[in-house]
């Protein structure tokens, strides 16, 4: 069955990001049966938002949570409101300084196998 993958990244602390993660992996599993939200590190330069050859911006690490999100397509924009309005959430009620939500959406396919172990 078709469905839309996305990876949504907010940048984060290390010390809000559990935070982070149980947010929107609350909200998104209430609307969408499960989600998972992992840490990473994130590079961004200062003026990584525009479409450049070279970026002359400073280069920003910082933490980020990554948000995996996988919906049936008919929910596509549904999950993309709802990531958004999380996203504003999250920073509003955490503090936080991220100004950007990247979203990516890509067409997949699911495939659940049953891999308990039976006597």
């Amino acid at each position: 069955m078709t469905r839309i993958t996305f990876i949504a990244y907010l940048a984060c602390t290390d010390n809000t990001y559990v935070q982070v993660a149980d947010l929107f992996g609350n909200a998104l599993s209430k609307h969408f049966g499960g989600a998972t939200v992992s840490k990473q590190r994130g590079y961004w330069a200062d003026d990584g938002q525009e479409y450049r050859e070279l970026y002359a911006g400073d280069v920003n690490i910082e933490t980020v949570a990554a948000i995996h999100l996988q919906v049936l397509a008919e929910y596509e924009e549904r999950a993309i409101t709802l990531l958004r309005e999380t996203a504003k959430i999250v920073v509003r009620e955490l503090s936080l300084t991220a100004k950007h939500l990247h979203i990516e959406c890509h067409h997949s396919e699911a495939m659940h196998t049953d891999i308990s172990i039976t006597a």
